[in-house]
């Protein structure tokens, strides 16, 4: 089985625009879903997260981009001038959003997006595999002015790329750990086995979660994932549970996990059933046993009350056949 190192950045930007007012814009950087870099033009704050970069480089940074950004602002707002008497904008506010994502599997890219939306709409889209833009809505595609420029397929395939290298080799996000393992089975009251995985505070966040029985993988039952989330310290966790089919007894099951902090997949066997879980499973059958005769005890003290006429409870007369015999054996 392969584990795979994936690592994506993605840039999120975002015009909001009304006639005779200049354009707010709004623009995220996220590295691995974690955000490092974000604008907004009403503050003209450009914030880098590099914990690993000196302040002063930090600082030419930020003043190199905030120039850069102030730019586009002014870029923005000339092409919105021009377009609103085109559009027959009068009133309202409209928003327009550009993406672009790169994801990478050990430095090769594996996936790709690039797209553009006006008014919550997708109005085109990159297919970086054919070279070209698509356009979604011909009505909207003046809002895609670029869309024949080579531009954007070297900025997806290759320049995209290139930085997320760069910045996964000066951005601290979280020490490598591999993850804790927790494996435990259930009994539930009507019978039926659940087991249960959780692999926590691993990263990266890539992780392979299977079940085997007797060293053989394949769907042993019914599965449910949480898929893989964030915890609060940035690392990531993963659960996921197994019910078993009626008649399986749970013997000979194990959780195998692979990460790339760990030597090599390893293997979590689930707990055999203690002498507890029987005992609470016996437990609650006795308990359920006893709910029956307790019911059928009540239904015929309430017959009994009816036929004699109303008799008080206090008084009526319980006769059982005795547990034991008195006869002598």
């Amino acid at each position: 089985m392969l584990v795979h190192e994936l690592h994506s950045l993605e840039i999120q930007l975002t015009v909001m625009a009304s006639p005779g007012v200049p354009a707010d814009i709004f623009l995220n950087g996220c590295l691995d879903d974690h955000l490092i870099i974000s604008f907004d033009s009403f503050s003209k704050d450009l914030i880098f997260k590099l914990d690993r970069v000196s302040a002063p480089m930090q600082n030419f940074l930020v003043q190199q981009n905030r120039k850069e950004l102030l730019r586009v602002q002014a870029e923005v707002d000339k092409i919105l001038k021009e377009r609103t008497q085109y559009y027959n904008w009068t009133e309202g506010t409209h928003t327009g959003q550009a993406l672009m994502r790169c994801e990478t599997d050990k430095g090769i890219l594996v996936n790709s997006q690039m797209g553009v939306a006006f008014d919550g709409e997708d109005v085109c889209q990159l297919d970086v595999k054919k070279g070209q833009w698509i356009v979604i809505k011909p009505e909207a595609e003046d809002f895609c002015p670029f869309q024949k420029d080579p531009f954007w397929i070297k900025a997806i395939r290759e320049d995209c790329t290139f930085f997320l290298k760069l910045l996964l080799q000066i951005v601290h996000l979280k020490e490598k750990t591999p993850p804790e393992v927790t494996v435990s089975r259930h009994h539930t009251p009507d019978g039926r086995i659940i087991f249960s995985c959780l692999a926590t505070g691993f990263y990266p966040r890539s992780i392979l979660l299977l079940w085997e029985k007797d060293g053989e993988l394949g769907m042993w039952g019914h599965e449910q994932s949480s898929g893989t989330l964030p915890n609060s310290d940035a690392t990531y966790y993963l659960h996921v549970t197994l019910e078993l089919p009626s008649g399986d007894t749970g013997k000979g099951y194990a959780c195998l996990i692979e990460h790339s902090e760990l030597e090599k997949p390893t293997v979590y066997p689930v707990p055999e059933e203690t002498r507890r879980e029987r005992l609470w499973v016996m437990v609650l059958s006795s308990l359920a046993a006893a709910v029956l005769v307790l019911s059928s005890l009540a239904a015929f003290i309430i017959w009994k009350k009816k036929k004699t006429g109303g008799t008080p409870l206090s008084q009526l007369e319980c006769s059982f056949p005795p547990l034991f015999s008195s006869t002598a054996i």
